[in-house]
């Protein structure tokens, strides 16, 4: 059991992983040295996850750098550059030399890493596996989910999508929290390379891609199935192959070890099995009980004040407010669109129904109907940023650049949730009616 343990948190393992993809380092995996490990050297990765020493920053100030003369020229650079000890312009020391090696068909990759501890300089000899990867980080990010749970709403079916996202709530939240209750880091560097920097601050175990691309899919095509005659096989098929693919790219981006992976396929699963029977009688209460918004407006409150992290501000707490704020505002909108006499969109007859094949005006409706969703949440956030700031600023009598810059909870908490609360109830209150004038539905 210890083995396992050791095999499925090691470091190492991701890095053998990665190098296997194609990701090759200078680093000897061969031998498991201790200055490698997380947390036992003052330059490397500490317990609470926070890089120590002058690199602290480098996680905040890397940057992918895409250049067009590169990519005319058959040939795609691309750099993770960071403020280290020994390659900040702005200490004099010049950038590190970057290590290359020539890939089929004249495409020359050229890779410097920031990483937890400085940098770990890597070449990728596979171009398919890069962007494979890459696109499946993106595929659970909880920000592209965001934005994708809305289109779903606006275009395929609002009763599959609500249920879908009850899930996607509560397992990012509680993935979330488990984050800082944790406090698991991610894997360190060296000997693991660095390609991704979003998630950088965040804990590392259970792993929220995981988490989400088992119940989100699972839930969806669970309903849809239900609902209306899709092949089973089909379902399967991309279930599985989302969820190869997104988790295979956190071992293959350096942002967790196979344990993180694990535990939040596991916990995911648990959690959407217990979640599944009751989801109907959930969405019913919210969307039509006469008090049903009230017990949203609660919920979601509470879900946002309570977390494991109560006085501090962290990403995780971030996206758990975030994704509460969502779902409180969905069931808001829901339960304002049913009671005030906009009848439900989705169709109706005997179940399983038949899924029409798109035709040129179901996606002329499908293109207008995301631009407008879309100028109508982007004009919401841009509105609310600068407003939420100031009324905050204004109730607790500090000033708005404060206000700006501070990470206190009692700043932060409330903007996220609101402004987040007022995008859901936008999309599924105010774009639905939008959409209706102009004949879209």
């Amino acid at each position: 059991m210890d083995k396992i343990i050791e095999f499925t948190t090691s470091s190492y393992t991701v890095a053998r992983i990665q190098r296997y993809f194609g990701v090759q380092t200078e680093i000897d995996l061969d031998h498991e040295g201790e200055s490698h490990s997380p947390g036992k050297n003052g330059d490397l990765l500490s317990h609470d996850c926070k890089p120590a020493g002058e690199n602290a920053n480098d996680r905040d100030i890397a940057n992918k750098m895409l250049t067009d003369d590169n990519v005319s020229n058959g040939q795609f650079r691309y750099n993770l550059r960071s403020r280290s000890k020994q390659g900040d312009p702005s200490r004099g020391n010049g950038a590190p030399a970057a290590a290359t090696t020539q890939h089929s068909g004249d495409a020359e990759f050229e890779k410097q890493a920031s990483s937890i501890s400085g940098n770990v300089e890597y070449t990728v000899n596979s171009k398919f596996w890069f962007y494979l990867f890459h696109f499946g980080g993106i595929a659970a990010n909880e920000l592209f989910l965001s934005n994708f749970i809305p289109w779903c709403w606006w275009n395929l079916s609002e009763w599959v999508t609500r249920r879908v996202l009850i899930v996607f709530v509560v397992v990012t939240y509680l993935g979330q929290g488990a984050k800082d209750v944790f406090q698991m880091p991610r894997p360190s560097s060296p000997p693991v390379a660095k390609l991704e920097s979003l998630y950088g601050k965040e804990h590392g175990m259970p792993s929220t891609h995981a988490m989400m691309i088992v119940c989100i899919p699972a839930t969806f095509f669970h309903f849809t199935i239900e609902r209306y005659q899709f092949p089973v096989s089909v379902a399967l098929v991309i279930t599985c192959s989302i969820y190869f693919i997104t988790c295979g790219s956190r071992l293959y981006l350096g942002m967790h070890n196979l344990l993180d992976i694990i535990v939040g396929t596991v916990s995911a699963a648990v959690m959407t099995v217990i979640l599944l029977p009751y989801l109907g009688m959930i969405d019913d209460f919210l969307s039509e009980h006469q008090y049903g918004i009230i017990a949203s407006l609660v919920i979601g409150i509470t879900m946002a004040v309570c977390h494991p992290t109560l006085d501090t501000w962290t990403d995780s707490r971030d996206l758990s407010t975030l994704v509460a704020g969502v779902g409180t505002g969905t069931f808001v909108g829901r339960w304002l669109k049913l009671h005030y006499g906009f009848p439900p969109v989705d169709p109706t007859g005997p179940l399983p129904m038949e899924i029409p094949p798109p035709d040129l005006v179901w996606w002329f409706c499908m293109l207008s109907r995301t631009v407008i969703g879309v100028v109508v949440l982007l004009a919401t956030k841009l509105i609310m940023k600068p407003v939420m700031y100031n009324l905050i600023a204004f109730i607790l009598g500090m000033p708005i650049d404060e206000a700006r810059s501070t990470t206190l909870v009692v700043v932060q908490m409330p903007r996220v949730f609101f402004t987040s609360l007022l995008l859901a109830v936008n999309a599924v209150f105010l774009c639905p009616i939008l959409h209706d004038m102009c004949g879209l539905l």
